[in-house]
C-alpha cells in the first residue's frame, strides 16, 4: 500500500507546542531509481576481464533512453524535500547525526507559510506521479527496446505495483515536556527530566547554530554574484536576501538581539537596492557588497 499520507496534525497537542515555540516537522520521501542490478551482464564482464572473486557489479538503467517521465517525477519530490528544509531548522537527538535528516524545528511564525508551501508542492508532486504511472506501461516498453536485449519484463514492478515504489509522507510531532515521563521514580523522573532539558537547550543551540550559518551562506553567495567582473545581478539576487529577513525573523526563538541587529542591517543595506538599480550602478554594486561583506563578518565573529 502507497504511503503518500494527507497532511494531518493532531490539534490538541500542536496547539500547545506551537504556544511556546513550534512544532517538530518530519518529511519522509521514497522514490523508485530504475535501477537494477544485472547478474548476467556482471558475470559476462568478469569472464571476459578474468577477474576472480566478487569484482563488481553491473547496475542498469531500467529506464535508458526515456528517463524524462521519472525525472520529472523525482525532481518534484524533490522540491518537497528543498521547501522544508528552507523554512525549518535541524532538531537532531543525536549531536554526531546528519543535520539534514530526521525532524526539524518548524517555528510558530512560519507555519502557516510552510503548510500552504508544501501542500502545494506535495500537490505538484502526486499530480506528476499520476502522470507517470500512466505514461509507465508505454515508458517501460519502449525502455526495453532501448536496453537492445539487457531489458526484461521481469526487471520493471507491476503496473498496478508502481505507485507504491514512491513515499511522501509528512508528520508533526510536539516538541516533548519532561512531563511525558509517567510513572518513575521521583529520582528517576527528576534525572530524565533535566536530562531532556539538557538535550533540548542543545537542539536549540545547534538549530540558532544553523540559523547563522544559512544566513551566512546566503550572504556569502550573494556577495560572489555581486563580486563578478561582468555582474548582472537579476531581481531574484536581491529577493533571497529579502526573503533572508522573513526567515531569521521566523527562526528568532530565542528573542536574540543579534538577529534583530543582523536584519536592521540588511534592512539598512538593501535600501534603494534591487537588480535593475545594482546593474546600472557600479558605484551602488560596490557599496551593497561591501555592506554583506560586514554583515557576513559580523556574523562570523559571534560564533
Amino acid at each position: 500500500m502507497n504511503d503518500v499520507a494527507p497532511i494531518t496534525i493532531d490539534g490538541a497537542d500542536v496547539n500547545r507546542a506551537m504556544q511556546s515555540v513550534g512544532v517538530l516537522a518530519v518529511v519522509s520521501i521514497s522514490k523508485w531509481s530504475a535501477r537494477r542490478v544485472d547478474k548476467e551482464v556482471t558475470e559476462e564482464v568478469r569472464v571476459q576481464k578474468q577477474a576472480k572473486g566478487k569484482a563488481g557489479s553491473y547496475n542498469k538503467n531500467l529506464l535508458s533512453g526515456i528517463e524524462g517521465p521519472l525525472l520529472k517525477v523525482c525532481a518534484a519530490f524533490d522540491a518537497v524535500r528543498a521547501f522544508h528544509y528552507s523554512r525549518t531548522l535541524p532538531w537532531v537527538d543525536d549531536p554526531l547525526a546528519r543535520r539534514d535528516e530526521g525532524p526539524r524545528l518548524l517555528t510558530h511564525v512560519l507555519f502557516n507559510e510552510y503548510m500552504t508551501g508544501i501542500a502545494q508542492l506535495k500537490a505538484a508532486a502526486l499530480a506528476a506521479l499520476d502522470e507517470f504511472v500512466l505514461a509507465y506501461p508505454a515508458v517501460v516498453t519502449t525502455a526495453i527496446a532501448n536496453l537492445n536485449g539487457m531489458g526484461r519484463i521481469e526487471d520493471y514492478p507491476p503496473v498496478d505495483e508502481i505507485r507504491s515504489r514512491f513515499r511522501l509522507f509528512i508528520d508533526f510531532n510536539p516538541i516533548p515536556e519532561r512531563t511525558g515521563f509517567v510513572g518513575l521514580p521521583p529520582i528517576a523522573f527528576k534525572i530524565l527530566g533535566e536530562d531532556l532539558e539538557k538535550k533540548q537547550q542543545r537542539q536549540r543551540d545547534d538549530a540558532l547554530k544553523a540559523m547563522w550559518k544559512v544566513a551566512g551562506k546566503r550572504l556569502s553567495d550573494f556577495i560572489e554574484r555581486l563580486s563578478k567582473e561582468d555582474a548582472q545581478p537579476r531581481e531574484s539576487t536581491v529577493d533571497g536576501i529579502r526573503e533572508m529577513i522573513h526567515l531569521l525573523q521566523g527562526w528568532n526563538i530565542d528573542g536574540n538581539t543579534e538577529v534583530d541587529e543582523i536584519i536592521a542591517d540588511i534592512e539598512q543595506m538593501l535600501v534603494g537596492v534591487d537588480g535593475k538599480a545594482l546593474r546600472e550602478s557600479k558605484d551602488l554594486l560596490t557599496v551593497t557588497k561591501a555592506a554583506a561583506e560586514g554583515i557576513v563578518g559580523k556574523i562570523e565573529g559571534w560564533q
